[in-house]
């Protein structure tokens, strides 16, 4: 009898599927490289077009301002949950009494 050491044959035959997989993946990836970092050429070519300054800086101000009306509208909504959340807890209180 082998007095229950089959969980450590069991283990061993793990590692080494593991082992096996990680290297089947790693050459597999190993040729995605250029891809991967952009050198590859067989992809659609990046188009950059230059802005001016003020249309940057009218960019700039159109980002600022929306990200501005949003705080508010979350700041908003974040008080009306509160105040929500207080009035009804206060008619439970005033239910319970």
């Amino acid at each position: 009898m082998s007095s229950g050491a089959g969980h450590i044959l069991d283990m061993m035959n793990r590692m080494k599927q593991n082992r096996a997989l990680r290297n089947s993946q790693r050459n597999k990836f190993k040729n995605n490289r250029d891809a991967v970092l952009g050198k590859d050429s067989r992809g659609p070519a990046i188009n950059n077009p230059q802005v001016s300054e003020e249309q940057l800086l009218k960019i700039k101000k159109e980002i600022q301002n929306k990200a501005q009306r949003r705080k508010n509208i979350q700041s908003i909504f974040l008080a009306l949950i509160a105040l929500s959340t207080i009035l009804a807890v206060y008619y439970f209180l005033q239910m319970m009494y």
